[in-house]
């Protein structure tokens, strides 16, 4: 009971659901085992994407559909001996999405569930629900794509290459695209670009010794991908998105480059390189902001070991992720609370103050003017290049060892038909980490970036942990 209680705050639930109604068909025809073709077609209809004042206007549809063609090579031709199996595999095809959020197209209200009177005003007891500006014309997005691979296996399937080559259009890309302040909304929610992803993706899988006893299995993977913005709305030439906590960065989509660009504040430097600092000894920040980074990493894979001897099984992973970068809000208020590990320099002076390396206001004599340290290092946490860090890692993501019971022995239990047990380890250690300087994971951050990466802001270290697995089936 809660009655007798002086302030009570009701919850305001949002509630929202859609729906998507489809036709699908497809079809699979096969040419003497060896040569195999796939087609299949869908129509899609998206609630979320339906106009509710101007039904009959909406773009709530989406045809598409695929096809693929695989050609056994291995059993369409006579092939030596220590080629087990190859195929080969092309595949075009297109997809819709209405991957929206319910009620996109139209702004909503609330009701305020406690209104209150204040001196000389009231409280509305109504108002927008967001801070985004509702697009009631809005499109499905469709990717065209292509993709070319082999499968091939060889001396009795000890070696495996599994190798994928794919290109994707992707047109009517939705983004939350930023507005002026004086809008009265932060974004609107649009088609706003046209991306082309292309990249590689390799299996190797290698069995090197298979015996009664002892097995030795190995699993290598590897991924590429780069992206291109083609095309943005309204001729502009790139869009700003998601400023830092210190506004002195964003996360941009640059026409003709790649999607989650980190564009930021850098030090005004002369012709030597040599930072420039002002009359006060503080480092000057240069008029014009610079790209320092994309999160989008080079390449990503991964290795997996597995031996087994007897009735013992040892196993692990291990996961890379390589180039990329970040923007850490963490580093940039280590720098303005004086908790970063390069605000040190100065704290042995006498007066409190600091002269920075580089030059004076003229640009070309050493700087020799004294700069207060809580305005030093809050300027060099406002200047971006200071902050972005490579996301490289190389992490021990699993690692376990497990002993399976001799059948022989469970029969006497009669109960009991397979026992397992395991000790697991996960995210055990870094053979690399880009991030630790600052002793963050670069994998477990939650971005504060609308588009998936680039920034991070207040994350927590990760966790490791270590389990006992105990598998039993009657």
């Amino acid at each position: 009971d809660i009655s007798n209680t002086q302030i009570i705050r009701r919850n305001n639930p949002f509630k929202a659901t859609s729906r998507i109604n489809g036709l699908f068909a497809n079809t699979t025809v096969s040419i003497n085992n060896y040569l195999y073709l796939e087609a299949s077609i869908r129509q899609d209809y998206f609630s979320v994407l339906t106009n509710p004042i101007f039904p009959e206007q909406s773009e709530n549809t989406s045809l598409y559909g695929g096809g693929s063609l695989s050609f056994i090579l291995s059993d369409a031709f006579k092939v030596p001996k220590w080629i087990s199996f190859a195929k080969l595999r092309l595949g075009l095809g297109s997809a819709g999405f209405g991957s929206v959020a319910p009620h996109s197209q139209f702004n909503t209200f609330i009701l305020s569930t406690d209104p209150k009177e204040i001196e000389g005003a009231t409280l509305p007891i109504a108002n927008i629900n967001g801070d985004r500006a509702a697009n009631p014309f809005l499109r499905p997005t469709r990717t065209l794509s292509t993709e070319y691979g082999t499968d091939l296996r060889f001396f009795n399937n000890r070696l495996g290459l599994d190798f994928v080559y794919y290109d994707q259009v992707t047109v009517d890309h939705v983004l939350n695209t930023p507005l002026p302040a004086s809008s009265g909304f932060s974004s609107f929610t649009e088609n706003a670009a046209e991306v082309r992803n292309r990249g590689v993706e390799v299996l190797i899988n290698l069995h090197p010794i298979k015996t009664k006893d002892f097995n030795w299995n190995v699993n290598l993977n590897f991924a590429r991908n780069r992206n291109t913005v083609v095309s943005l709305s309204d001729d502009v030439s790139q869009l700003n998105f998601d400023p830092d906590r210190t506004f002195s960065a964003n996360i941009i989509v640059p026409l003709e480059g790649q999607i989650g660009d980190i564009w930021g504040n850098v030090f005004d430097r002369n012709e030597q390189g040599q930072i420039i600092h002002d009359e006060d000894g503080l480092p000057q920040i240069a008029v014009d902001r610079e790209i320092l980074g994309n999160f989008t990493p080079d390449w990503s894979g991964g290795l997996t070991n597995t031996i087994s001897y007897k009735n013992f099984a040892l196993s692990f992973l291990i996961d890379t992720k390589q180039g990329g970068e970040i923007l850490s809000t963490t580093s940039s208020f280590g720098y303005l609370f004086g908790r970063h590990v390069l605000s040190l320099p100065g704290r042995d002076s006498d007066d409190f103050t600091i002269i920075g390396e580089g030059v004076g206001p003229d640009g070309e004599s050493p700087n020799t003017n004294a700069a207060k340290l809580d305005t030093y290092y809050e300027r060099l946490s406002s200047i971006t290049e200071l902050n972005v860090y490579d996301a490289s890692f190389i992490k021990l993501r699993q690692l376990t060892f497990g002993y399976t019971f001799n059948e022989n022995l469970l029969q006497k239990l009669k109960i009991v038909k397979s026992l397992n047990i395991t000790l697991v380890g996960r995210n055990l250690f870094f053979f690399q980490n880009g991030l630790d300087e600052l002793g963050l994971d670069p994998e477990a951050i939650q971005n504060a970036s609308s588009l998936g990466g680039g920034i991070e802001y207040a994350a927590l270290p990760s966790t490791r942990s270590i389990g006992l697995n105990l598998k039993v089936t009657f």
